[in-house]
């Protein structure tokens, strides 16, 4: 299976912005008890904000809480909030994260990344012979709901005998495929523009497959047909939504793994660097076009940042050559900012398929290795 490039998360656009604080909040979205636990867990993070800025620790613990209670914690495992100086970004995620609080100039957002790195942007289509229903969920997490009808003029006649029933039966095939022609056509047009990456589709087996051939080359490998489930209310939407899932993790685990390789291999070949000190100085000259963040092997360091997150080095002294503030910053932090802020694509992960240096690892734009 093949994917189109991953482009920066929006989430690790927010990243290029500086930020107070960081917090991570259960949501207790599936409970009986769900209301009254997520007020916990919210006080929980008001005194962890207090507790934790010398500064305004009671203003913003009370914007962070707010902000929170306004984005709801429904259809969501984990809340991610990002409180700057002036507003609070709220991300959700259907991953389970630790609760905490992090200060800082940047966002800690390494581990909300690799949670949402475990799903990628994709349609599940539920189809008959007359149509289908389409769940859309794209890059920024919005669920987009369609619903595409031809016509049942020929589909819903009982079969008719004699002489006629040929005749009968190629009209109904002729329908269905400008039924499923017109799902094909819509299909087509949502995955191009929101750039989905999956196509699960489950139903009428007929029209699963009419619907497979109409799609165009370009799409097919994006496709995956789920065993059970359908377009009708049969009790099996649990079931369908829980295959689904799965198939999504899986391309999307397929997908880091191949992009984790085109890295490994640009290495290999003299197109890419590793270690903090080559992939910061890459990414400062603007020149790296895949990072790896291997989270758990960068936990322990750090780089320095100027004005700009993409100002950023191993070693303060150079910022100073440049008559630049040098701001100490955790390093999964400090990369991911400079990523996002130069463009470049991202991939971060808990285990990494290599042991990189310091957790990091880059390929270079142009193919252009480092002198």
């Amino acid at each position: 299976m093949t994917h189109t490039t991953l482009t920066p998360d929006p989430v690790l656009r927010r990243s290029a912005e500086r930020a107070l604080v960081t917090v991570t909040v259960p949501a207790p979205s599936q409970s009986t008890d769900a209301d009254d636990r997520f007020d916990v867990e919210l006080s929980n993070t008001h005194r962890r904000v207090v507790e934790l800025l010398d500064d305004d620790g009671e203003g913003t613990a009370d914007r962070v809480v707010q902000a929170l209670r306004d984005h709801g914690h429904a259809d969501a495992a984990t809340l991610v909030a990002v409180a700057g100086p002036d507003d609070v970004a709220v991300f959700a995620t259907a991953e389970t994260l630790s609760a905490g609080a992090t200060a800082g100039p940047l966002p800690a957002l390494g581990e909300l990344m690799a949670a949402q790195q475990t799903w990628i942007p994709h349609a599940l289509v539920k189809v008959d012979r007359v149509g289908a229903d389409v769940e859309l969920v794209t890059a920024s997490h919005d669920e987009i709901d369609l619903t595409v009808d031809g016509e049942d003029q020929h589909i819903t006649k009982s079969n008719p005998g004699g002489w006629s029933q040929r005749r009968f039966q190629q009209r109904a095939e002729e329908q269905w495929e400008e039924n499923l022609r017109l799902v094909a056509d819509r299909l087509t047009q949502e995955v191009r523009d929101r750039h989905l990456q999956l196509i699960a589709l489950t139903g009428d087996e007929t029209a699963v497959a009419l619907l497979r051939d109409l799609l165009p080359d370009d799409l097919q490998d994006l496709v995956t047909d789920l065993e059970t489930g359908g377009r009708a209310e049969d009790g099996s939407a649990e079931h369908v939504e829980d295959e689904a899932d799965a198939a999504v993790r899986r391309a999307a685990a397929y997908h880091r793994a191949s992009r984790q390789r085109a890295v490994t291999d640009a290495v290999g070949r003299g197109d890419g660097v590793t270690g903090r000190h080559d992939v910061l100085r890459a990414l400062f000259e603007g020149r790296v076009q895949t990072l790896v963040v291997h989270l758990r092997a960068a936990a322990d360091a750090h780089a320095y940042i100027g004005d700009e997150p993409s100002q950023i080095v191993a070693d303060s002294a150079r910022l100073h050559e440049l008559d630049l503030p040098a701001t100490r910053v955790p390093l999964a932090d400090g990369a991911l900012a400079a990523a996002a802020s130069t463009g470049a694509e991202v991939v971060v992960v808990q285990d990494a398929l290599t042991d990189y240096p310091d957790g990091l690892a880059a390929s270079l734009r142009g193919h252009d290795a480092l002198g």
